[in-house]
């Protein structure tokens, strides 16, 4: 009975770390979110950007009803999406002449 009783605990426990807030999915999507804008993602690849922009949104809506795992996951395509537009951005700036510091 002992043993049983260890396990659901352990159980339960695991159950909480693993299920937790998505802290790092958020950081790292906000800091790709933020390289995005400085780098001017909206005016050189604007239809991205306006997809970011709505992953992260809803990424952040789904985080404060407590949806984590939904959250979760929509940080993961708001980051590659913010990636994907400051990669664009970076291109498009630097082929168009504009490029200051390179």
């Amino acid at each position: 009975m002992r043993i049983l009783s260890w396990i659901a605990i352990f159980s339960l426990f695991t159950a909480c770390v693993t299920g937790g807030q998505p802290t790092q999915e958020y950081v790292m999507a906000k800091a790709a979110y933020d390289a995005a804008v400085s780098h001017e993602a909206a005016k050189y690849a604007p239809q991205i950007f306006y997809k970011m922009e709505k992953s992260f949104k809803k990424a952040e809506l789904l985080y404060k009803e407590r949806y984590f795992e939904e959250a979760r996951a929509e940080f993961a395509k708001a980051q590659k999406l913010a990636e994907r537009a400051e990669t664009q951005a970076r291109v498009k700036e630097f082929t168009s002449g504009d490029a200051g510091d390179y």
